[in-house]
């Protein structure tokens, strides 16, 4: 059953250097134009780079285990990876006062860890000397994070998956706690984020954020079915990203220049019918509260279709077709009359 087994173990380090930075201050003179102080003529001087006398390497330490087997006399192909990694010194990009002439210096200090399984298997279904069919199936799952946060000042780079908290993954992006509508005028509150709590907002984002997930794949998935015949082969090749999260598309993105009001003839999305509509409402009814409002409706009407005499019930198909149709939103004892009303 088993026609061959490999194990193989490696373990390396690498390093990695900022080559644009050096130890020293790295200023220039513009070469040329209107770059110069009009009362001296001497032209101004623009700075490259601060001095980094004491940035270290990243360096990065790896370890890998893997597996190879072989079945039925190579027939079914199996390999297994593992791999390990841990960066120490990892180079950030940290906020710095305008004074310094520069919007950001580099900094060691933080860790990253990097851990991950690949496994690959290769079936031949149909094997002889005129045709085969082979069947390709390669996965790999990926963890990572870091042990320190990023300490950016601009609120964006947390929103946009730049910004890092401790232990969370590297491409994690975070959002403001939503607090639901204003049952005033309808706009979104949100919580931690009021004036007298501004002083939180930099030491500690996670006090007015909340995680919403990693943009890179944790899963990838491909899988690559090819056939040959003689001379002729076809190949396809299937993948599959799994693991990651992404923001909704805005629903107004075309009407911002009218505070999200859509023009008299633009084509806009369905979800403008789940919006606020009055005051009093906490909440945005959506599509999945519709239908189970409308189920709720049309099971009122069939059974009380059910005590009627034949011939004489209160709905019929047509009456469902315009139900399933609708796009009921009233609360269920409102509901029920406005189904009847469409019999």
């Amino acid at each position: 059953m088993l026609s061959s087994f490999g194990l193989s173990l490696s373990y390396g380090t690498q390093g990695n250097v900022v080559s644009a930075v050096g130890p020293n201050l790295i200023a220039y003179y513009e070469p040329s134009g209107n770059s110069f102080n009009p009362a001296t003529q001497v032209p101004y001087m623009r700075i490259k780079s601060l001095p980094y006398p004491d940035l270290r390497w990243e360096k990065t330490r790896q370890f890998n285990l893997g597996a190879d087997m072989a079945f039925w006399n190579g027939r079914l192909r199996a390999g297994l990876n593992y791999y390990h990694k841990h960066t120490v010194d990892v180079v950030d990009k940290v906020d710095i006062p305008f004074e310094y002439g520069m919007e950001y210096m580099y900094r060691n200090g933080s860790e990253l860890f990097n851990k991950g399984l690949e496994v690959a298997l290769s079936l031949d279904v149909i094997k002889n000397q005129a045709t085969t069919f082979t069947i390709s199936m390669n996965t790999s799952r990926n963890f990572n994070r870091k042990d320190d946060g990023n300490p950016r000042s601009d609120l964006n780079s947390f929103l946009n998956g730049q910004g890092h908290l401790p232990g969370k993954p590297v491409s994690g992006f975070y959002s403001y706690i939503f607090n639901g509508l204003s049952p005033v005028n309808g706009q979104p509150t949100f919580k931690n984020i009021t004036a007298s709590e501004q002083a939180v907002k930099f030491t500690d984002p996670g006090q007015f954020l909340v995680y919403s997930g990693q943009m890179d794949p944790t899963l990838t998935l491909s899988v690559s079915p090819s056939l040959q015949y003689k001379a002729f082969s076809i190949r396809t090749h299937l993948y599959a990203v799994m693991g990651n999260t992404r923001r909704l598309n805005p629903p107004f993105g075309r009407n911002y220049s009218n505070n999200g009001i859509p023009g008299t003839f633009t084509n806009v999305s369905r979800e403008y019918l789940d919006r606020w509509r009055k005051p009093g409402m906490k909440r945005i009814p959506t599509s999945r509260r519709s239908w189970i409002i409308k189920r709720a409706a049309i099971t009122s009407c069939l059974t009380g279709a059910r005590r009627w005499p034949a011939g004489r019930a209160p709905i019929t198909w047509s009456c469902l077709w315009k139900l399933t149709r609708s796009r009921i939103t009233s609360p269920p004892t409102e509901a029920i009359s406005d189904a009847r009303m469409l019999c």
